[in-house]
């Protein structure tokens, strides 16, 4: 249970409007809901969806009754070259097309899902959001319409002239996969990634991930005779999630969302020739996938 950072009053004064969430921090506060991406699986369809609900009320803060507001969700997009870079895990490319997820009213299923939905407090109002597949931070706009004679006012400016009608309200959820590290330094390996524009860090994993690819770059060199140094790619990004690397926001890296996966150049080897590799990977207990092309990719 939480405050928002908002009030509303009758215009005599004598009243006041008490707007409430369950399930996130105070409003204003960041973020309001942190949760996982969806489709951490990385399936084509069907994939698992993580969601979160928030219960929206709002009643009278004067006598505790409850009062009638309507109120309007709606999921918008932040700017990447506006805002910290790490409020997107990692995407720094078309903010208009940025995965958003959906939100729903669960007390009106019949509505459906989407972009915005609205509810009525008396009635019932339960937010339900679903995270979309790609990490990085959403805003979330409310709109609150009060009953007749109910305006807002915002209690954080210390004007109590200060009205509007309808409230609203900016906060934002936090789509991340938490705990994956950046691969750091090591002459063992080296990393070669292009189309580092749209995302520039590309390297991260888990802290078993990165343990047993450095193990395993260094097997790589003994069984090569030192002529051959581990050159790798991609692996996931900052917050995990959907790694799109054309920047389409869509596949086509299926995988590279929980920090277990990591590509590896070819450097004129051939997948399926590679025998120093396979050995290496062997030897950490790890699994090798020749995908399409011909192009290297391990899962620890």
């Amino acid at each position: 249970m939480a405050w928002l950072n908002r009030g509303a009053r009758k215009n005599l004064g004598v009243g006041l409007i008490g707007l409430f969430v369950w399930g996130g921090l105070a409003w204003g506060q960041a973020p309001l809901l942190t949760l996982q991406p969806s489709n951490l699986e990385g399936k084509r369809e069907g994939g698992s969806k993580n969601q979160e609900s928030i219960r929206i009320t709002c009643y009278d803060l004067f006598n505790a009754e409850p009062i009638n507001c309507l109120v309007t969700a709606t999921l918008k997009p932040l700017d990447p070259r506006t805002t910290t870079p790490a409020f997107f895990g990692g995407h720094l490319h078309t903010p208009d097309a940025q995965l958003l997820g959906t939100v729903e009213n669960a007390n009106d299923p019949s509505a459906g899902a989407g972009k915005s939905t609205k509810g009525n407090t008396l009635s019932g109002f339960t937010l339900v959001y679903t995270a979309p597949d790609a990490s990085g931070e959403v805003q979330l706009e409310t709109k609150w319409e009060p009953p007749f004679n109910y305006q807002c006012q915002n209690e954080n400016e210390g004007d109590l002239g200060n009205f509007t009608n309808p409230c609203v309200g900016i906060d934002h959820f936090n789509i991340a996969l938490l705990g994956l590290e950046e691969l750091p330094p090591n002459s063992a390996y080296t990393v070669l990634r292009d189309l580092t524009d749209t995302h520039p860090q590309g390297t991260f994993g888990t802290p078993r991930t990165l343990k047993s690819l450095a193990v395993l770059a260094v097997i790589y060199g003994i069984a090569t005779n030192q002529t051959r140094t581990l050159s790798i790619n991609d692996m996931s990004l900052p917050q995990g999630g959907l790694f799109d690397f054309l920047a389409t926001w869509k596949f086509p890296h299926d995988e590279h969302r929980v920090g277990t996966q990591a590509d590896i150049n070819q450097q004129g080897i051939p997948c399926t020739s590679d025998f120093a590799l396979q050995a290496a990977i062997r030897a950490v207990g790890a699994t090798r996938l020749c995908e399409s092309e011909g192009r290297k990719h391990i899962d620890f």
